[in-house]
């Protein structure tokens, strides 16, 4: 009998090269599984990449006829709801973090099984990348907690993150086969078309870090052209050149917030292009479960990015808040 019994298969299509490859990873993954029970969604969302294969029970659930994420939100909704062994989810950290999230909100320990088929595929809740899966092995998989990044409007929450949250006007994601800096406006409304990383800093922005005793100042003003909100992984500890974020791996806190006077996050350089920057300024500030980091004053038009998914368009005004949870979801990891 399979380790695990029953599970749950959901792709994005729309990810990294399209269907065809994310179909065959899917494919690749389930024959390793071999799950007694299947449950997937429609067409290219999971049944269309079981065409030849048999299981002894698949169940096609229904998914709504809406847009991109909306749909793949609402299959997770369903897959929730049973009582599955794991979730095997294809697709970029946009896609999990989807995925995640809905588990979350429903209270559902069900642990995921992601494979990595984006752009960028940067974050923890990938289990393999594509280009891995033959590494993909049950008797390999534990699962384990994994942080949660939490961003906040209106004291509201917006969204949930496991590689990072970014305030910028760019995404990284692929157009035309090319990975490439894309619009984030643009992606929010459905459409990718390319896009030009830029200062989101005003004179009025400010960067706090908030503390049941009181606020502190991270940065401020017109030179704050990237915020990122993200984990000290393990792999920076004794890495001095790092920064704050070495300090911050050293006593294992949970995040930071990263503060930059040029875009950080931008694909379209190359080295003779970054090695023509000036000195970039940054401002590093760690945080924990009890505190948050809040961002107000920026640039009309600049997006709130959650693990590459533009959640918010901000006006002038509008303040946006991070928090962290240690022990948000359960993932499997390659042991």
């Amino acid at each position: 009998m399979s380790r695990f019994e029953s599970v749950g298969l959901i792709i994005n299509p729309r990810a990294g090269q399209g269907f065809a490859v994310s179909a065959r990873v899917a494919r690749a993954a389930l024959e390793e599984l071999q799950p007694t029970l299947l449950y997937t969604g429609p067409a290219e969302l999971g049944a269309s990449a079981l065409d030849g294969m048999a299981f002894p029970r698949v169940t096609v659930l229904p998914a709504p006829d809406q847009p991109g994420r909306a749909q793949t939100q609402a299959l997770a909704m369903q897959l929730a709801q049973l009582p599955l062994s794991i979730l095997v989810v294809v697709g970029g950290d946009g896609t999990l973090a989807d995925v995640a999230g809905v588990l979350i909100g429903q209270a559902c320990d069900i642990p995921l099984l992601g494979i990595g088929i984006g752009s960028t595929n940067a974050g923890n809740l990938i289990t393999c990348r594509a280009a891995e899966i033959e590494q993909l092995k049950c008797d390999r998989l534990c699962a384990e907690p994994l942080r949660a990044l939490l961003a906040y409007a209106d004291n509201e929450l917006l969204g949930i993150g496991f590689n990072d949250c970014v305030l910028g006007y760019t995404v990284v994601g692929t157009l035309n086969n090319v990975v490439q800096d894309l619009d984030a406006a643009a992606k929010m409304a459905g459409s990718n078309q390319p896009g030009t990383p830029r200062s989101i800093g005003t004179n009025q922005t400010l960067v706090q870090r908030l503390s049941p005793d009181g606020s502190r100042t991270i940065a401020s003003g017109r030179k704050i052209a990237s915020v990122v909100i993200g984990f000290a992984e393990p792999a920076f500890f004794a890495k001095a050149i790092t920064g704050g974020v070495c300090l911050a791996a050293l006593v294992q806190a949970p995040a930071g917030c990263l503060t930059a006077d040029v875009p950080l996050v931008q694909i379209g350089l190359d080295r003779q292009a970054v090695l023509a920057l000036p000195p970039i300024v940054s401002s590093y500030a760690t945080f924990d479960e009890n505190q948050r980091i809040r961002v107000s004053g920026v640039r009309k038009g600049t997006a709130v990015c959650v693990d590459g998914n533009p959640m918010k368009i901000l006006q002038p005004g509008d303040d946006i808040e991070f928090g962290v949870d240690v022990d948000a979801v359960r993932s499997l990891r390659l042991a």
